[in-house]
């Protein structure tokens, strides 16, 4: 029996040192991860913020149809590997600043169908400037958002080095202004 124990005990120990804790971190209720293609879906599940328990595999992110007002820095920690985000109808209104700089592998970015009315000027710095496509379609509010997705667009064009700019492929944008 205390042989039995002492298994236990020393396989707890090497599973809990040599097992990173993003290798045992849970999908979260709501979401399906896919480990086999490192994607997260949170789909439609009334969800009021983007879920922080996202494993460490992920390198893509999608959350769609739920109800978010806003979304800032604390939205997304310890995210740094993913490369592309689906927040599409969300519902989300505000920006807020600097909601994507600790995502610096982040390439792909689509904020759709999302009623934004508050774009803070540095919602898209991203150091590095990894960003290359960013897809707006049916998300600007009013003028008032226009403008703050100009300056943010300006400042992320501004911080993005001319390497990257040569490859900065897509910004889809209709402008429909619901004022």
């Amino acid at each position: 029996m205390a042989d039995h124990i002492g298994v236990r005990m020393c396989t707890f120990f090497l599973l809990f040192f040599f097992v990173t804790p993003n290798q045992c971190m849970q999908c979260h209720f709501g979401c399906t991860c896919f480990a086999a293609t490192n994607t997260v879906r949170c789909d439609s599940k009334d969800l009021r913020a983007v879920p922080l328990s996202i494993p460490g595999y992920a390198r893509t992110l999608i959350v769609t149809g739920n109800n978010i007002p806003q979304i800032g820095p604390d939205s997304f920690p310890e995210l740094e590997n993913v490369t592309n985000i689906c927040l599409s109808n969300n519902r989300i209104t505000e920006l807020g600043s600097h909601t994507f700089s600790s995502m610096v592998s982040l390439r792909s970015l689509d904020l759709s169908g999302n009623p934004l009315a508050l774009i803070h000027p540095e919602a898209l710095s991203i150091p590095g400037g990894p960003l290359l496509e960013l897809n707006l379609s049916r998300a600007l509010y009013n003028s008032t958002s226009l403008t703050d997705l100009t300056t943010a667009i300006s400042l992320l064009l501004y911080f993005t080095s001319k390497e990257n700019m040569k490859e900065y492929k897509y910004l889809r944008c209709s402008v429909h202004l619901h004022e």
